[in-house]
C-alpha cells in the first residue's frame, strides 16, 4: 500500500509543480504583466521596479495557479491510470479507490492549509506592496479612487466603490455624518468622478439613486427613523482630505485577514454596510479549500475520462476551474448587496463541487 501510494502521489507532484509553472506564467502575461509593461513603455518606471513587481505578483497568481496546476495533475493522473488498466489491477488487488485517494486527500489538505496562508496573508500583503510600487506612475489622482475600499478622506463623508468600469464606478455607497452620527446612506448604480486637482474637490454625478436620510435629525439616542428618496440623477461635491492618507488607504481585496477584522469593527462601529467586508473574510477563507474539493471532483472525472492526452486533461480542468471561479466571481458581484448574503454565496462552489464529488467518487469506489 505504501508503494503504491509513493507511486501515485509521485506522479501528481512532478505533474503539479510543471502545471504551476506553466499557469504562473500564463497569468502573468496575459493579465498583470501587460499594464507593467506598458508603464515600462511609457518611462514610468525602470526595469528593476518592473522585476519587483513581477515578485510581488507571483503571490497573487499562486492562488489560482495552485487549484488549477493540481486539479490538472489529478485528472491526468488518474486518468493515465484507468486508461491503462492500472486500476483494474489495484482493484484486483483487493484496494479500494477510497484507500487508494487518501493519500491524495492527504495532500489537498496541505495544498489547502498552503492556499490559507497564502489567501489571508502573503497575497494581500504582496498585492498592496505591489500597487504601491506603481502609484508612483498615477498621473490622475482620481485613479486612485479605486473599488473595493472604503474611502474616509472626505470630511463628513464615507465613499465605497463597488466596481469600475470605462471611467465610470459601479456600486457606489456614501454616507454621511454630522458631529458622528450617520445621517444620509446614498447608493448609486454608477457615478461619474471629476477631480479639481487645484482645489482638491471631487463632484460625482450619480445615476439611479436610492437615498435614505434620517428623519429624527434633533434627537441622536433615539432609534433612527429614516426616510427614502429615489432620484434618476444628483451629484455631490466634496473636499478631498490629505491626499497621501488617500494613497495609504488598502483595497479590503488586499488586507490580512486580520486587518479585516480591524476593518469590520470599524465599519460596524460607524454603522455601515458590513457586506464588502464580510465577503472578502469569508471569500479568504472558502477560497482555501479549491484544492481539497477538486480532489473529490477531480478523481472520478479522471478515472471516467480515461484518457492519456494531456490536452484534454487541461481542457478538463480549465472547465472546472471557470466554473469554480465564475460562482467566486459571480458572488463578488453581489458584495454591496446585502440582501444577497454575498458572504455566504462565496461558499456554494466548494459546497457544490464537495456535493457532486462526493457522489461521483461513491459510484466510481462502488461500478
Amino acid at each position: 500500500m505504501r508503494i503504491l501510494h509513493c507511486y501515485i502521489l509521485r506522479q501528481i507532484l512532478i505533474i503539479l509543480l510543471v502545471a504551476i509553472s506553466v499557469f504562473v506564467g500564463v497569468l502573468l502575461l496575459g493579465n498583470a504583466l501587460k499594464d507593467v509593461m506598458a508603464m515600462l513603455v511609457n518611462q514610468q518606471i525602470s526595469i528593476g521596479v518592473v522585476f519587483k513587481m513581477i515578485a510581488y505578483l507571483i503571490p497573487w497568481v499562486l492562488v489560482y495557479a495552485v487549484p488549477l496546476g493540481f486539479l490538472a495533475a489529478i485528472l491526468l493522473v488518474f486518468g493515465r491510470i484507468s486508461a491503462d488498466n492500472e486500476l483494474v489491477a489495484i482493484r484486483a488487488g483487493g484496494v479500494g479507490l477510497f484507500s487508494m485517494v487518501m493519500p491524495v486527500l492527504g495532500l489537498g489538505l496541505v495544498l489547502s492549509s498552503l492556499l490559507a496562508w497564502i489567501n489571508m496573508d502573503l497575497s494581500p500583503k504582496c498585492r498592496s506592496a505591489w500597487k504601491s510600487l506603481g502609484r508612483e506612475a498615477v498621473v490622475n489622482p482620481a485613479d486612485l479612487l479605486l473599488p473595493g475600499r472604503y474611502i474616509r478622506q472626505f470630511p463628513g463623508w464615507t465613499i465605497y466603490i463597488g466596481g469600475k468600469s470605462e471611467g465610470l464606478l459601479e456600486d457606489v455607497l456614501l454616507y454621511k455624518y454630522e458631529d458622528g452620527v450617520l445621517r444620509d446612506q446614498i447608493r448609486a448604480e454608477t457615478a461619474d468622478v471629476d477631480l479639481d486637482k487645484e482645489t482638491m474637490e471631487l463632484r460625482l454625478e450619480l445615476a439611479s439613486v436610492n437615498w435614505d436620510y434620517r428623519l429624527d435629525v434633533g434627537d441622536t439616542n433615539a432609534s433612527p427613523e429614516w426616510g427614502t428618496m429615489l432620484m434618476s440623477e444628483t451629484s455631490q461635491t466634496n473636499r478631498l482630505g490629505e491626499l497621501d492618507q488617500l494613497v495609504e488607504e488598502q483595497d479590503l481585496s488586499d488586507m490580512t485577514f486580520s486587518r479585516l477584522r480591524e476593518e469590520l469593527d470599524a465599519v460596524r462601529a460607524s454603522q455601515e454596510q458590513d457586506s464588502p467586508v464580510l465577503f472578502h473574510l469569508h471569500r479568504q477563507v472558502a477560497a482555501s479549500f479549491s484544492c481539497f474539493v477538486f480532489v473529490l471532483m477531480g478523481v472520478p472525472l479522471g478515472i471516467r475520462a480515461q484518457r492519456r492526452e494531456t490536452s484534454v486533461g487541461l481542457a478538463l480542468a480549465l472547465v472546472m476551474a471557470v466554473f469554480y471561479f465564475g460562482l467566486q466571481m459571480f458572488a463578488q458581484s453581489l458584495e454591496t448587496k446585502a440582501a444577497a448574503y454575498p458572504h455566504y454565496l462565496v461558499w456554494l462552489p466548494n459546497l457544490l463541487f464537495a456535493a457532486i464529488g462526493c457522489r461521483l467518487l461513491w459510484r466510481a469506489n462502488y461500478r
